[in-house]
């Protein structure tokens, strides 16, 4: 099961799926966020509002994000995490 360790914005609409994680995020700045219990070594393909990127979960299984602070004030939008491999 994966969950969600920390976020620096509100999540809404969590949703486990079968190729991973789907929710919504609405906050300021760069948004971060750290995911555990996911496959360790795993790769992932992460997208959202203005980022889309393979990134790789550590040996634990945690994957920590941070899309770049694109533009200024709100950010919200859809993120998915999926395997990507």
């Amino acid at each position: 099961t994966v969950w969600l360790e920390e976020a620096n914005f509100e999540i809404n609409q969590w949703q486990d799926l079968d190729s991973g994680i789907r929710f919504t995020m609405k906050g300021f700045g760069g948004p971060e966020f750290t995911l555990r219990g996911l496959l360790p070594g795993g790769v992932y393909r992460v997208f959202g509002p203005g980022f889309d990127k393979r990134l790789s979960a550590d040996s634990n299984g945690i994957l920590s994000v941070r899309f770049p602070a694109v533009r200024r004030g709100l950010i919200e939008g859809v993120v998915h995490v999926e395997a990507a491999g």
